[in-house]
């Protein structure tokens, strides 16, 4: 992988002090290789972070002239055989393809040894714009034309690499990291984006990004998923244009049964895409709970890894000593019983235990804003993400693998999902007799199941009605300026989204779908994925998520997710043998993570807010309420209000005045 940042300028000044400072920015990341190329009116830079063998031999930026191309690359190819096998048909039949600065380079490399940048601008060389339809994996790409004076950024399918821009009428500005734009763009141009801003405050989810491509800074702006940026640079000094374009789409067509040796394919393409994350020469990690997405990733990658010889080093947060947990039978804090169980099966995963024992929100705060430039309201979670990193960075790990967005894909299915989606067929029957299998199997009275799904059914309705006093009341209507959040019509932009991906446990496939390619939440996961990899130098790779899998499950039917009383079915019925029956079949019991939150927060560190009227977080926020907050005890009720605010405020005094 890598770092990439830019700059096009027609003024044509300054362009040496442009990049000096740009590459400045990165200097505090964990990067191996700089490298740049200057052009009449601009500069491609390139930091490179060594994976592998390939990622050593890359050339980037590349600066083709007898193309007239500039192209850089923050890259990691899937899939690689397909992408050769597509080339090298392409180049028995293609002769007009001048190849020189590949043949300069690597002329007597064989093409599936050709490292992923030059391989994509070779795909480039051949399709043009259509080359993403050749190449997956993790990528931003830029390329600028120098003949037709046309820039154009890519993000890959799933928007797994951050990539930021700025344009106006003089300049052109793009970077892995925001930090670098704010350093150079003009002052005048600078601030905080309100819109933004308000919509991550205005509730104590996780999700930051609400609305696709804002940003935190106004006129900074971020590609999402299966995005194309194109920029013109118009003639007679009148400045640049540019459209955004949507190259990646995609229209599932489900199956309607069980047609198909599903199981096999999954089997096949999950461990395809396990495999192709942990193409590394360093050691392996993961982050491993006791839930079903974990232990999947972890199974195959044990399995594959072994085959080499090699040992996969888990990483699992448990709660501080000393921590009691109120919470009922049904919810786990501490997860290492299921790690220890994956020990038993797999002897070459190696386990590790982080209570982070001197960490809190409030001790990491500062350093977490700094290194995302977001205010990081779930901090709680983000300390040990960020301590397990480190923990296997040190120990020469290179990939970290999750099964983060599992829960959407490989091990999503709901008995209310299946029967939504069999309502919404007219198989009425079906529907009735999946509720029937669910409650013989559960031990449920058929009057307790017609009452759960009413109650879906009608929490779905009220959200439609707009009566749903339940989801009104899960913004902040205490702390934030509430003619801020109506200004910005918050609620009613979030009402319309929860339709569309699905508000209750009634959520048919389609639903389900859309949110997995929902391009907010996509980009609020790469944000953390982006900045963790440059500043530990340790990939993070998600192959739940990878494009392959999505396809995949987008195209199966309902039935292959939940059926006969088996949710989950994709994991509890396709990976038996793969992972411990007591994990693989436990449906009672679900993992909490940062379960000692309050706790932590009251033994480690110290709660602090601006308490000057003036100060910007007073914008935002109602200075009595969060006074009265801050001068209040932790409790489990006000914890996450505190760290969310204290962050907020952390964050303004950082980037408030970029």
């Amino acid at each position: 992988m890598s770092a990439i940042w830019g700059c096009i300028s027609r003024k044509n000044n300054r362009i040496d002090d442009l990049s000096r400072k740009m590459k400045e920015t990165y200097l505090e990341c964990a990067i191996d290789r700089y490298d740049e190329k200057f052009f009449d009116g601009g500069f491609f830079s390139c930091g490179i972070q060594y994976f592998n063998d390939r990622s050593r031999k890359d050339i980037l930026p590349i600066y083709d002239v007898q193309n007239g191309l500039i192209f850089t690359a923050d890259i990691i190819l899937n899939n690689r055989d397909n992408t050769v096998f597509e080339i090298s048909n392409e180049l028995k039949t293609n002769n007009g393809l001048s190849l020189s600065f590949l043949d300069e380079n690597f002329g007597q490399m064989p093409l599936n040894e050709i490292p992923d940048g030059a391989l994509a601008y070779l795909a480039w060389l051949i399709w043009r714009e259509k080359f993403v339809d050749h190449i997956q994996g993790l990528f931003a790409i830029a390329i600028y034309d120098l003949v037709k004076k046309e820039f154009l950024l890519f993000s890959d399918h799933m928007s797994n690499r951050s990539i930021y821009y700025f344009v106006n009428d003089d300049m052109l500005l793009f970077s892995t990291l925001p930090r670098a734009i704010l350093e150079v763009m003009p002052k005048e141009l600078k601030g905080i984006n309100e819109k933004w801003f308000v919509a991550c405050e205005a509730d104590s989810m996780p999700q930051m990004y609400y609305f696709p491509s804002l940003t935190p800074f106004d006129n900074v702006y971020q590609l999402t998923r299966g995005e194309l940026l194109k920029v013109k640079i118009c003639a007679e000094n009148k400045g640049f244009t540019k459209r955004i374009v949507d190259y990646w789409n995609p229209k599932f067509k489900r199956n309607k049964g069980h047609g198909l040796n599903y199981k096999d394919i999954f089997i096949n393409t999950f461990t395809e895409c396990v495999k192709d994350a942990i193409d590394t020469d360093g050691d392996v990690a993961i982050a491993l709970s006791g839930g079903l997405d974990s232990t999947s990733v972890c199974a195959i990658a044990a399995r594959l890894l072994a085959k080499q010889n090699k040992k996969i080093y888990s990483y699992t947060s448990v709660p501080l000593p000393g921590y009691k947990s109120d919470y009922d039978a049904s919810v786990v804090v501490d997860e290492s019983e299921g790690v220890r169980k994956m020990c038993q099966m797999y002897d070459n995963i190696v386990p590790e235990f982080a209570a982070c024992e001197e960490k809190s929100a409030f001790t990491e705060m500062e350093r977490l804003i700094h290194v995302f430039a977001i205010p990081v309201k779930v901090c709680s979670n983000v300390v040990w993400i960020d301590e397990i990193q480190q923990r296997a960075r040190n120990r020469n790990c290179r990939v970290f693998l999750n099964g983060h967005f599992g829960n959407s894909t490989v091990s999503n299915g709901g008995v209310l999902g299946r029967v939504c989606d069999e309502i919404l067929c007219g198989n009425f029957f079906e529907a009735k007799r999946q509720l029937a299998y669910y409650g013989e199997k559960h031990g449920i009275t058929r009057k307790e199941l017609v009452r759960g799904t009413l109650s879906q059914l009608l929490k779905g309705i009220s959200l439609c009605l707009n009566c749903d006093s339940a989801f009104t009341k899960s913004f902040d209507d205490r702390y934030i300026k509430k003619g801020l959040v109506n200004k910005h019509k918050i609620i009613s932009y979030q009402r319309k989204t929860y339709l569309r991906l699905g508000y209750s446990e009634l959520r048919s496939r389609k639903n389900v779908m859309q949110f997995v390619l929902d391009k907010a939440a996509l980009q609020n996961v790469c944000v953390y994925d982006t900045a963790f990899s440059l500043y530990y130098g340790i990939i993070t790779r998600d192959p739940t998520k990878d494009k392959r899998i999505v396809e995949l499950v987008g195209n199966m039917p309902s039935c292959e997710f939940a059926d006969k009383g088996i949710e989950r079915r994709l994991i509890r019925k396709y990976m038996a043998g793969f992972i411990p029956d007591s994990i693989r079949m436990e449906d009672r019991k679900l993992g909490r993570q940062s379960a000692d939150m309050t706790y932590r927060l009251g033994k480690i560190g110290e709660k602090s807010i601006n308490t000057d009227p003036k100060s910007k977080i007073y914008i935002y926020f109602d200075i009595f309420e969060v006074k009265k907050l801050f001068d209040s005890d932790i409790t489990k009720d006000n914890a996450t209000d505190i760290v969310r605010i204290m962050a907020a405020d952390k964050f303004l005094e950082e980037f408030g005045c970029v």
